[in-house]
């Protein structure tokens, strides 16, 4: 793990780290480390000149790599116990609280609702074919809704052949963001919205390929999507694009060695300089993106009424026959 500043200065680096969070006041790290049989849990005070390792590592005996979430006020860590259950523990490593799930169900990842008093996790679970044309068992997507309390509130079980992409949790709600990566199905690239409820808001093609990574904005008003193509498109939960950051490309041929037996890989004029992971900024005015060349690109993220004008300037020609549309979607008639 290496943490940088936006200046592209490297601040610290620990090793053997698979997993890392911070807490949202910028104090703290929270890291995962793989061992042979186990993982360890750390706690990190950032605010020193270096790295501060303030907390012995927790031994965790079952896997809770991209499940550890601060809790909106920095004072809770969520991370998954044994046996099916979700762990509170505050900084000083100790289990404030501790209830248990579905003991089908295997958690993928965890965070807080933004007011810190629900708990969003993401999964999987077995089930039985939803179109009910065979007996093969299926291993959903499923995200659920607790209480602090233990209390499940609800769940979304994501439509069968769909891949959870990302998540926005913020005042007006949680919406989840899926897509489907086989290139064989018909709706290959596609990228749908969804509610809790299960409500479908929107579903709409980028055309960007495969998707690679949906991320939303903090305020959860906006999301961008990257495929193969070496662009980050940004967008709106009507599915209308709002904006657009394009990557350099690399055009060059692969061919791999004769005697790297027994693959022949060749890779002719393609793009190759895609996203492989997007992160925001927490005030949503930066978007990171770390790319397959090797690098992070730091990108500029507008306002978003700057976007929608901008938008809207793009497809003037086309509102001219929509003046309806128009007025629903452009800033200067709102």
């Amino acid at each position: 793990m290496r943490i940088w500043n936006l200046s592209g200065e490297k601040f610290d680096e620990k090793k053997s780290v698979d997993d890392a969070s911070f807490s949202p006041d910028g104090k703290f790290i929270a890291t995962v480390e793989q061992g042979t049989n186990h993982q360890k849990l750390s706690f990190w005070d950032w605010t020193k000149q270096r790295l501060t390792h303030f907390k012995e590592g927790f031994v965790y005996h079952v896997s809770i790599r991209q499940s550890i979430s601060f809790s909106p006020d920095s004072k809770l860590l969520l991370t998954p116990g044994i046996d099916h259950t979700i762990q509170l523990r505050d900084l000083s490593g100790n289990v404030v609280k501790e209830f248990k799930i579905d003991d089908n169900f295997i958690i993928g990842n965890m965070r807080f609702s933004a007011d810190g008093k629900q708990i969003v996790v993401i999964g999987n679970a077995l089930g039985a074919d939803p179109d009910k044309t065979s007996l093969n068992i299926y291993d959903y997507e499923i995200v659920q809704l607790w209480k602090l309390s233990g209390e499940k509130v609800s769940e979304f079980k994501i439509p069968k052949k769909q891949r959870g992409m990302d998540i926005s949790i913020n005042s007006d709600g949680i919406v989840i963001a899926t897509t489907i990566i086989d290139e064989g199905d018909k709706d290959y690239g596609t990228v749908w919205l969804w509610k809790l409820s299960g409500e479908k808001l929107t579903e709409f093609k980028p055309y960007q390929g495969t998707v690679k990574t949906v991320r939303f904005s903090p305020n959860g008003k906006i999301f961008a999507t990257s495929g193969i193509d070496s662009t980050i498109k940004l967008w709106n939960l009507k599915g209308q694009q709002v904006g657009e950051f394009k990557l350099s490309q690399n055009n060059s041929k692969l061919k791999a060695k004769e005697n790297f037996y027994p693959y022949n890989i060749v890779e002719e004029n393609r793009p190759r300089n895609y996203v492989n992971w997007m992160s925001f900024s927490p005030d949503g005015k930066m978007l990171a993106a770390a790319c397959n060349d090797g690098m992070i690109r730091l990108f500029v993220v507008d306002d978003l009424e700057d976007m929608l004008e901008r938008g809207c300037n793009w497809l003037d020609d086309y509102f001219v026959t929509r003046p309806d549309m128009r007025k629903e979607i452009c800033p200067e008639n709102k």
